[in-house]
């Protein structure tokens, strides 16, 4: 088998059987956050890797974010708060994470992020980050929107495999817009020759590459990692590149 259709049939073994928003677990979780939400309750969307097309079996957490109306008498971190004793109560073993609440329900992961439509632009919402304990402004549709027009699905699909194999933390975001930033001039390269460049990136320019929030450039996405986390994924991107085989590689 020639490498291109090598690497063509590893993305092929790790698509997902189906989509999560035709799920009965789907629509539970959604009437969970209805419960809760009440009137305040503006939309429940389907964001992340879903929605873009870059989910792959292996790291398949259902993104939802909730948007709610900016009027409520709460801020974000009293309804992040109020959100996640709500799922305590509910018994539902709620976990924080940076800027969502982990539930699983039925074997299915979700993450769920609490938001407000921003009152200076409709088209940003306001999200509470856990870790640096304040709010940001972005726009997730920009970032559905930007990673669907890139023509370079299958080379984030691709790299996620490899994070994966490897056991490497590399959220998804982050990853998405390294690969566009690595492959912004060599779209028409071929799967092989793309990948063969991600690596080439994350070996040697990864750690002291800055990655920022198309939506929002004060969101510095490249901060999410530690000093330590990046170096893991740069040795780690070096060992693979000296492989000789792609079966060695991704498999």
């Amino acid at each position: 088998m020639d490498k291109e259709k090598y690497l063509n049939s590893i993305i092929k073994k790790y698509q997902p059987e189906q989509q999560p928003e035709k799920s009965e677990t789907f629509k539970q979780v959604c009437s969970l956050i209805k419960s809760w939400a009440g009137e305040t309750l503006q939309s429940i969307n389907l964001v992340g890797a879903h929605s873009k097309g870059t989910n792959i079996s292996t790291s398949n957490d259902v993104d939802l974010l909730i948007i709610l109306d900016s009027k409520t008498c709460f801020d974000l971190k009293q309804l992040y708060d109020n959100l996640f004793s709500f799922l305590t109560i509910e018994k539902y073993s709620p976990f924080e994470k940076e800027i969502s609440i982990g539930i699983i329900h039925s074997k299915t992961s979700f993450d769920l992020i609490v938001s407000m439509r921003s009152s200076e632009n409709i088209q940003f919402i306001k999200i509470f980050n856990r870790k640096k304990n304040l709010c940001i402004n972005t726009s997730i549709t920009k970032h559905i929107d930007l990673i669907k027009a890139s023509g370079l699905v299958q080379q984030i699909i691709l790299t996620k495999i490899w994070r994966d194999i490897n056991k490497l933390y590399f959220p998804g975001i982050y990853l998405e817009l390294s690969v566009l930033d690595v492959l912004r001039y060599r779209k028409n390269d071929s799967l092989e020759k793309s990948f063969l460049s991600i690596l080439d990136f994350l070996s040697e320019d990864f750690i002291d590459t800055q990655i920022t929030d198309p939506a929002n450039s004060s969101n510095v996405i490249s901060d999410i990692l530690s000093d330590e986390e990046k170096l893991e994924i740069a040795k780690t991107a070096s060992r693979t590149r000296k492989l000789a085989n792609w079966e060695e590689i991704v498999w």
